[in-house]
């Protein structure tokens, strides 16, 4: 089986998940990040659960995939969490505070390993082409 190549970019939540979706297809992309408010500080705005059902079924009909922070699948009981959550199951979920804001860590081995599998999947020569990946 051929392994599927992830791309994806930030998208605005500003006119909602479906709509998301429906523009990451448009650009050629199976998966996409987004920011639920502005990083830069703000309120989210209110989930709207039909809008969520809708864009769920958008994805799974077009390949979109859920993937963690380390661009695998998400798990299932992260999925079952932000279900629940969606659903009014569950109470607030807590805002990263401290340490856990705009960490970074560089995983030289990670990167590294990423960056040859980029070049194995080529199927012709980038030679003094620039790409920019997200």
């Amino acid at each position: 089986m051929s392994e599927i190549f992830t791309i994806g970019c930030h998208l605005s939540t500003s006119k909602g998940f479906l709509n998301m979706g429906k523009e990451i297809m448009s650009i050629g992309g199976n998966t996409f990040q987004f920011f639920t408010r502005n990083p830069r500080g703000g309120s989210a705005k209110p989930i709207d659960v039909d809008d969520i059902a809708a864009f769920r079924e958008f994805a799974a009909d077009n390949g979109i995939k859920v993937i963690n922070g380390r661009g695998e699948k998400l798990e299932a009981e992260v999925e079952a969490k932000i279900e629940a959550y969606i659903d009014g199951e569950s109470g607030e979920v807590p805002f990263a505070t401290g340490e856990y804001i705009g960490r970074t860590v560089d995983y030289a081995a990670g990167r590294n390993r990423y960056i040859g599998h980029l070049i194995s999947l080529a199927t012709r020569s980038f030679k003094d082409m620039k790409i920019g990946l997200d």
